[in-house]
């Protein structure tokens, strides 16, 4: 199972003008991947935080798509998808201190409004599609969240 730390960061402050994001995709503790890089950007400081979470996400989630079209995962998890279909995939936890995030996307939180909602939309089609039959979405303390959220924060000085 791979193990996922997801983080969001905006800069200068927030609200603030970049927003950004990090992640770190880990199999038996050993990394596979990271990546980071810029949700959005403005002269105006209109970005939240939600934002940039819900980046990570998105960015995560396309990620994995590829890595399975590559086969690059490792095919331990038979998923039913219908009556007649079945997909081999590696399953996945994502790890994310963003409580909005994890309890909107568990299903426990509405989301109606705010600069975010375009991006939680595309997150919860991208995790409707089957990903939420293999990819589970936990909170952790922010603390437990250092890689991903240094990642995050380095498109603010680029």
């Amino acid at each position: 199972m791979l193990k996922v730390y997801i983080d969001g960061s905006i800069g200068p402050k927030n609200p603030g003008q970049i927003a950004s994001y990090g992640f770190e995709v880990r199999r038996n503790e050993e990394v596979v991947t990271q990546d980071r890089g810029v949700v959005a950007r403005s002269e105006d400081s209109i970005y939240t935080n939600n934002v940039a979470e819900y980046g990570a996400l998105i960015a995560f989630f396309k990620w994995y798509w590829k890595a399975f079209d590559n086969e690059f995962l490792i095919m331990d998890t038979c998923i039913q998808i219908n009556k007649e279909d079945q997909l081999w995939t590696e399953a996945a936890l994502v790890h994310s201190d963003s409580q909005l995030l994890v309890n909107q996307m568990n299903g426990m939180w509405a989301a109606s409004r705010g600069i975010y909602l375009p991006y939680y939309k595309e997150a919860m089609e991208l995790y409707a599609d089957r990903l939420h039959k293999f990819i589970g979405i936990k909170w952790i303390r922010r603390e437990q969240n250092v890689y991903a959220d240094e990642l995050s924060k380095y498109n603010h000085y680029v």
